[in-house]
């Protein structure tokens, strides 16, 4: 086993040694040929040799004593010591300074389960040695079989060899192979009830039978001293770390409950996102929070909140992360990444934000909801590695599952208000409809359908600009019959042919044209009336009146950009579509008026022509023809002139 550094021998080993010297000589005296004054001699040096072998009970007295001394003093000093290292350090002292000439004082831990060494007194700082690696163990072995005190002061070679004893730089290597080889060793197992805990180990590489049996037993006592403190310490710490572990619980739920109470008032995500994320930089003092949600349809990360040391930063879209979303995906668990967190940006995939700085520490939690992930939430430290402990990934997840919940209501909240606007909208609309087809079933004349559908248009969507446009396929001619602008009022636009403008695209569509800036209208011609302005949003619909007329159904709005939605679009469309039936009706019903008046009038005629005609066949004089003629012109026509000319060429 390892050497350390110590100084002289103590002097009862000394004493000891003397005295077991002057036992061997007086064993080995030569016996002489007995006479009467050499019994007598005989006899008194007899009585001198039972004197000089007798114990010294005065010493052991003594000896006894001291050693009670330093016991006692070990158990003061232990029961003022609750931290482990103190004990270790308290009880090594006290060894090197009762064995001082001894060179190596070592305090050693074991633990079976993890296959761990570790020297805690004896060398500079803690040395930990892997025992999984090691082949040979019998020197552990022999202690975890009979739990007993092993001393070797002579053939340390072969008691090395026998025990598989090395020096203590051999156990960082898989095959150990340098034996301890000269002096004495003592190696005093420490026990915590049946179970092997560590050990003492005393070397003395100088001499042999260096230690004696008192000094086994005093180790032995201080073992058993240091291994009821080292228990004490122990039960001591875990008391203290169940304590931290509840009173950090109970902060957690304190925390958990005040975002839950917070998160309980918020059905909005965006409300949501930023409660989650105030509330998460507070509680860890983070320097960088983020919170992302996952399109997976578009592959992009949408940051929903981001914080840099108290800035707030809006990044654009990406694609995510794909070494931390392929592991948060295939694990479901948190990813922390708490050293070298550059050299494995490449492993994950990490990149930083233009404008921001790379992080050292970095720990990511999944957004899981309906089994699935959604997205994530990151703690970023960008000046300290180890910022972020076991608790702190245990927390964070906790308030991502109540953020995922909370996420996951306001979702559903927000599909059941959605479905509910949409069928108040569709009602909506569907009243909207319905009063306009009611108003155009009264109607059968061509402007007053416009009127009444534009004006309705006007009344409904809150528009500034509407108009119907007109194109005559069969004449070129486009017109402007219904225009009403943003003061509320009409605008006459004069028929013209059709012009490459705005109103050409919608007229020539088919579907509907909505633009929600006034770029976006320029760049598709919009040419408004003098004195007028483009406006901002832009809501077009095309439509056809039988075969030759297309028409043309628009709004727009003068300040508001994107200020039209596809239920707008898709109400304009079906206004336009009854507009178009109305209007074919009123087509119709016109084309079968005119075809009605020019029958009436054909009757008419020929109701004249054969009253004339039966008159005439009764007239055979020149003048009586004329007279009846003329006079029934006058009456047919209401003329106040009728003159009948006859010519002799």
């Amino acid at each position: 086993m390892p050497k350390s550094k110590s100084e002289s021998s103590p002097a009862r080993a000394k004493s000891q040694r003397a005295q077991r010297k002057r036992s061997t000589k007086a064993r080995s005296a030569p016996t002489r040929q007995a006479t009467p004054r050499a019994k007598k001699q005989s006899s008194a040096a007899a009585r001198d040799a039972q004197t000089q072998n007798a114990p010294d009970w005065e010493q052991i007295a003594k000896q006894s004593a001291a050693e009670l001394q330093i016991i006692n003093s070990v158990q003061q000093g232990l029961a003022a010591k609750l931290d482990m290292q103190g004990i270790y350090d308290l009880v090594g002292d006290k060894i090197r300074e009762i064995f001082k000439d001894v060179a190596g004082v070592l305090v050693l831990t074991y633990d079976r389960q993890a296959q761990i060494a570790q020297v805690r007194y004896g060398m500079k700082g803690v040395r930990t040695f892997d025992l999984s690696k090691i082949k040979d163990k019998r020197f552990f072995e022999y202690f975890e079989e009979t739990r007993q005190t092993l001393l070797v002061n002579q053939n340390l070679t072969e008691a090395s060899a026998t025990y598989g004893i090395y020096k203590l730089d051999e156990y960082a290597f898989e095959s150990a192979t340098t034996i301890v080889a000269e002096g004495s060793a003592l190696f005093v197992p420490l026990l915590v009830g049946s179970e092997v805990k560590g050990l003492f180990s005393l070397q003395d590489s100088n001499r042999e039978n260096a230690f004696s049996e008192s000094d086994v037993r005093l180790l032995q006592t201080l073992a058993s001293s240091m291994s009821v403190a080292l228990e004490n310490a122990r039960l001591f710490d875990e008391t203290q770390r169940l304590l931290k572990e509840s009173e950090q619980r109970a902060a957690e739920l304190q925390i958990i409950n005040s975002v839950q109470q917070g998160l309980a008032s918020k059905l909005d995500m965006q409300g949501i996102f930023d409660l989650v994320g105030d509330k998460i930089q507070h509680i860890f003092n983070a320097q960088v929070v983020t919170i992302n949600m996952l399109d997976r349809q578009a592959n992009l990360a949408h940051c929903h909140y981001m914080i840099e040391k108290g800035q707030r930063i809006y990044p654009a879209p990406m694609p995510p992360v794909q070494g931390i979303k392929r592991y948060l995906e295939e694990t479901h668990q948190p990813l922390l990444i708490n050293q070298n967190l550059q050299a494995k940006r490449d492993e994950w995939g990490i990149k930083t934000i233009p404008g921001t700085d790379p992080a050292k520490s970095f720990l990511a939690v999944p957004l899981i909801m309906d089994g699935e992930i959604k997205g994530t939430i990151t703690l970023q430290d960008i000046d300290r590695e180890y910022a972020f402990s076991e608790s702190d990934v245990r927390l964070l997840e906790t308030l991502a599952n109540s953020m995922g919940v909370a996420l996951e209501n306001a979702r559903l909240f927000d599909e059941t208000q959605r479905l509910l606007k949409e069928s108040e909208q569709r009602a909506a609309e569907l009243a909207i409809i319905n009063s306009v087809q009611q108003g155009l079933a009264s109607k059968i004349d061509f402007q007053s359908i416009l009127g009444l559908v534009g004006d309705q248009v006007r009344a409904t969507m809150k528009v500034t600009v509407t108009f119907i446009a007109f194109y005559d396929k069969a004449t070129g001619i486009a017109s402007w019959p219904y225009f009403w602008g943003a003061n509320n009022e009409p605008i006459y636009v004069p028929d013209e042919p059709l012009p490459d403008t705005i109103t050409k695209r919608v007229l020539f569509a088919s579907e509907p044209l909505n633009l929600g800036t006034t770029a976006e209208i320029l760049a598709h011609g919009a040419v408004p009336p003098a004195g007028y302005d483009v406006g901002t949003s832009f809501l077009g619909v095309p439509f056809q009146v039988g075969d030759s007329l297309l028409g043309a159904l628009v709004i727009a709005h003068a300040t508001l950009e994107h200020a039209f939605s596809d239920s707008d679009a898709r109400l304009l469309q079906t206004l336009a579509s009854s507009m178009s039936v109305a209007l074919e009706n009123a087509r119709l019903f016109d084309e079968t008026q005119r075809l009605l008046k020019e029958s009436e009038q054909r009757a008419a005629e020929l109701l004249i022509i054969n009253s004339v005609q039966q008159g005439l066949a009764s007239k055979l004089d020149m003048q009586g023809i004329y007279d009846l003629v003329g006079d029934k012109i006058r009456e047919i026509f209401d003329a106040q002139t009728v003159v009948i000319y006859t010519y002799d060429p």
